[in-house]
């Protein structure tokens, strides 16, 4: 049996919170209303006081991430499995990072492009700021996702992670109903490749470390053998880490995720 349950303490971000009647399809939000012109107006401020593109595309980006960012707030909040409660925000965060990254770096990249005219010397300043933004972002949702995906494997919980979550939270509804897209294996997916292409040019560092002790005419080989095994071993051991990472941990069903469901 479906139980709706509303949580006083979280109600601050429904507009018409007196109407308990409002279905999940026609809620509004504070954000779903106000959104738009407050993350834009704080993304002019920035701009306005920095003079940084980056920052303040960044900042703007924020409004992409913040439907993931509140289910999963919801869901960690809701959940009696506090475990399972903490696996499903991480995730759900970690999904709101992945948008924010690709919404700033179109932003960015777009900006690099238009500024590219006026900035001729500091145009390595820039790119380096961009990469700093970016790093931060994306070190931010690969943490969250091995959080969420690490609690999950090891108290045996699946996980489901939907967009539709959002419009649910929006009426403190739970368990969450009406879900048909997992993201979860995808979530996952853009945390492995992540760590891959940091891990890659450390072992490659650490391969040319070891050839620079080999005899002369021994390096040219061991060069060739480390670049080339670094790629290849770290690309074979990730790729069966997300599998093993996607069987345990993503639901196949939302009822597999939620056994309340039932």
């Amino acid at each position: 049996m479906m139980v709706e349950q509303r949580n006083q303490n979280i109600d601050w971000p429904e507009e018409d919170s007196d109407h308990d009647d409002s279905s999940p399809s026609t809620n509004r939000t504070f954000f779903s209303t106000w959104g738009w012109p407050l993350f834009g107006l704080a993304a002019f401020v920035i701009f306005e006081l920095t003079a940084d593109l980056n920052w303040s595309a960044l900042v703007f980006a924020l409004r992409f991430g913040w439907t993931y960012a509140y289910s999963g707030w919801f869901l960690w909040r809701s959940d009696p499995l506090a475990t399972r409660g903490v696996a499903l925000g991480s995730m759900h965060i970690a999904a709101g990072m992945g948008r924010i990254f690709w919404v700033s770096l179109s932003i960015m990249l777009f900006g690099l492009v238009i500024q590219n005219a006026n900035l001729e010397g500091g145009m390595i300043h820039l790119i380096q700021r961009m990469a700093v933004a970016m790093g931060m972002v994306s070190a931010s949702g690969i943490f969250l996702a091995l959080l969420g995906s690490g609690l999950a494997w090891i108290s045996g919980a699946r996980l489901w992670v939907d967009p539709a979550t959002y419009r649910l939270a929006a009426v403190q509804l739970w368990p969450p109903e009406e879900l048909v897209r997992n993201r979860c294996g995808a979530i996952l997916s853009m945390a492995v490749v992540g760590i891959t292409l940091i891990a890659i040019p450390l072992c490659i560092s650490l391969s040319l470390w070891i050839v620079e002790n080999l005899p002369m005419r021994q390096q040219n080989l061991a060069m060739l053998i480390g670049f080339v095994g670094s790629i290849l071993g770290i690309a074979a051991f990730f790729s069966w880490l997300l599998k093993q990472a996607k069987h345990r941990t993503c639901a196949d069903t939302p009822e597999e995720c939620w056994p309340e469901k039932v």
